[in-house]
């Protein structure tokens, strides 16, 4: 995981694809969610992966909740 003291403010746009990825949402349905191409989505999450020290989605996923950048709901 990241070592790193502070994460860098990120935009609603930047949490909501993090907290959709948190979701199990591919790239194509988050793309669809934001009106962007499942492109621009994957450069997109792989600047923050880079931005938060991760190595992969998963590891991205535990660095937001760890850091409160996203919230994660109970069971459904």
């Amino acid at each position: 995981m990241s070592d790193t003291l502070a994460t860098p403010p990120f935009t609603d746009d930047e949490r909501l694809m993090l907290a959709m990825l948190a979701a199990g949402w591919t790239h194509d349905r988050i793309a669809r969610r934001v009106g962007r191409s499942r492109h621009a989505v994957g450069v997109h999450l792989t600047r923050i992966y880079k931005r938060i020290g991760a190595v992969n989605a998963a590891n991205a996923v535990a660095i937001a909740i760890r850091d409160g950048l996203i919230n994660v709901g109970g069971p459904k």
